[in-house]
């Protein structure tokens, strides 16, 4: 579950209550906006880790700091979901990025999900692609849009998902869906969603997507805000497939100081 709290002091309080209706209106949308906003940061960060077939997400509880941990398959399954190639990015033809497209998505069918199939590339993978159809100039222009490139009858989107993962230390990373050289197939019709379950509230016991209210204080400091919010992102492992290009090998006199 995401809770968050807030606290609207008093001097926003005598803000808020010399306002007009419509600046009462601007300052409460401005702190459920904020509030919006921390849930949909977390829900596309563990939508991104959900695709990996397994959530590993630090969340913030009365306890303190807790890892949130859910897997949608055995490990086997889920370590299956990834395969590394054999060809470097770096050395890869336009020919060897048919050949992986294809195979993933024939992958997924071989899984009994059919449909059509969506392709994310990392940005280091999107831009190699880029580069490759540029060079070719049998390609016509047609072959390159924004955002997104067609790899023979494959279309390939680039990877523009990010969100921060923090470590049980407190350190800060940022991430991406796709880690460098990764390649994901997606099923569309895989039954992929996006529910909400129902909250823990005395008030609102339904399964909604946002919910907040806000509790005057004893202690006359203002009123608290709060927001809630329980997402749970659905996966079927079955509609989803990776791949890795293999390791590039350090340059001379990488990592070597002087």
């Amino acid at each position: 579950p995401i809770e968050i709290d807030d606290t609207l002091s008093a001097v926003e309080m005598d803000e808020y209550e010399r306002s007009t209706d419509q600046g009462k209106n601007q300052i409460i949308d401005e702190w459920t906006g904020q509030h919006y906003d921390m849930v949909r940061n977390t829900m596309n960060a563990l939508c991104c880790q959900a695709h990996k077939g397994k959530i590993d997400y630090m969340m913030k509880t009365e306890s303190g700091l807790q890892r949130y941990v859910v897997e949608y398959g055995t490990a086997a399954e889920i370590a299956a979901m990834t395969k590394t190639l054999s060809v470097k990015l770096s050395a890869a033809k336009y020919s060897d990025f048919v050949k992986i497209l294809s195979e993933m998505a024939s992958g997924i069918k071989k899984n009994g999900v059919g449909g059509p199939v969506e392709f994310i590339a990392a940005s280091d993978v999107f831009g190699a692609m880029i580069d490759i159809v540029t060079a070719k100039a049998n390609l016509n222009a047609g072959s390159i849009g924004d955002g997104w490139v067609m790899i023979g009858q494959f279309k390939v989107y680039q990877d523009n998902d990010s969100y921060i993962d923090v470590a049980s230390d407190g350190t800060k990373t940022a991430k991406s869906l796709c880690g460098d050289g990764e390649i994901v197939a997606r099923a569309v019709n895989a039954g992929q969603s996006m529910p909400f379950c129902k909250l823990d509230d005395t008030v609102q016991q339904n399964a909604v997507a946002f919910y907040t209210f806000s509790v005057d204080r004893n202690d006359h400091r203002g009123t608290d805000i709060y927001s809630k919010s329980k997402p749970f992102p659905c996966i079927n492992i079955k509609g989803i497939t990776w791949v890795k290009f293999a390791a590039e090998e350090a340059s001379a006199g990488e990592g070597v100081q002087s």
